[in-house]
């Protein structure tokens, strides 16, 4: 269980054998501080982290995944993975996983009206206003466009009110996939949802994450 703010490591597999890594402090609720990604070999990683969060990359059709047990026991820290399998036995898409990422980046960025973030998933209904993510985060499909939207990929969108792109707040696009991991890995270890029925359509409030002990 997670009773104070710790650091997490957040790993997305990616083309040419790398991952994307990046590092976050935070109880699984708040975010207190996040650190400056980076790009490893899997081989060469090396940490300092309480708890890793491992998600799985993509390129074109093909899934990139390491191996979770594995890395646990070459690092010697807990790694949690399969973030998505939970929601999906339960009803639900398996995605957008980092939802409730986006709703404490948004708290952390305090912006303290109602905005849709348009992430690599798609759009987030989010209001920060409201600090349980299962209530103030939903998917883009009814609600009314908000005024702002929060863009936190590289690609271009367009917006008809105000639009604030992720890098024009000296945030890493790039990078935020592997935060959102290491936040999912820190609300698996304290028992928290990881995703909810506004989201991925999964029938309660469930879980996710299968945590692998280091041997």
């Amino acid at each position: 269980m997670v009773s104070e703010p710790v650091w997490s490591l957040g790993l997305v597999p990616r083309a040419g054998g790398l991952v994307s890594a990046a590092r976050i402090l935070s109880d699984g609720e708040r975010i207190y501080d996040l650190g400056t990604g980076f790009e490893s070999e899997p081989e060469f990683l090396e940490t300092e982290a309480a708890l890793i969060g491992l998600g799985r990359g993509q390129v074109g059709d093909a899934v990139l995944e390491l191996d979770a047990g594995a890395l646990a026991e070459r690092l010697g820290r807990p790694v949690v993975a399969e973030f998505h399998v939970a929601d999906l036995e339960l009803g639900g898409r398996g995605a957008p996983i980092g939802a409730f990422f986006y709703h404490a980046l948004v708290r952390f960025l305090e912006i303290g009206e109602v905005l849709r973030v348009q992430t690599d998933e798609g759009g987030l209904w989010i209001d920060p206003r409201d600090s349980d993510p299962l209530q103030a985060v939903r998917l883009a499909v009814s609600e009314p466009d908000p005024e702002l939207c929060l863009v936190t990929h590289g690609r271009r969108f367009d917006w008809p009110g105000e639009l604030v792109r992720i890098e024009d707040i000296d945030l890493e696009p790039e990078f935020l996939p592997a935060h959102a991991m290491a936040f999912l890995a820190l609300r698996t270890a304290a028992g928290l949802p990881t995703s909810g029925p506004a989201t991925t359509g999964v029938s309660a409030a469930v879980g996710g994450g299968v945590m692998y002990q280091p041997f």
